[in-house]
């Protein structure tokens, strides 16, 4: 019922996500998350493009719960 995470981590798939949506490179994705395998990562990012629609949503709920938590 949560989000979707890189197994054995707590690595959102969605943050993974949207970086690549945002132009930066597996590579750079492996230094910025060095606990990540490169096969974790193409497995995450081939989860994303697998169920977009799941990531969106999932990226939606993260927005508005941080906008609620702005707010107080």
């Amino acid at each position: 019922g949560g989000s979707p995470v890189v197994r054995g981590t707590r690595i959102a798939v969605r943050r993974l996500w949207a970086w690549h949506r945002q132009g930066l490179t597996p590579e750079v994705l492996l230094r910025r998350y060095p606990q990540l395998g490169p096969a974790q990562l193409f497995d995450a990012l081939s989860f994303a493009y697998d169920n977009q629609q799941l990531i969106e949503v999932d990226g939606e709920r993260e927005r508005v719960a941080l906008a609620k938590t702005n707010l107080k």
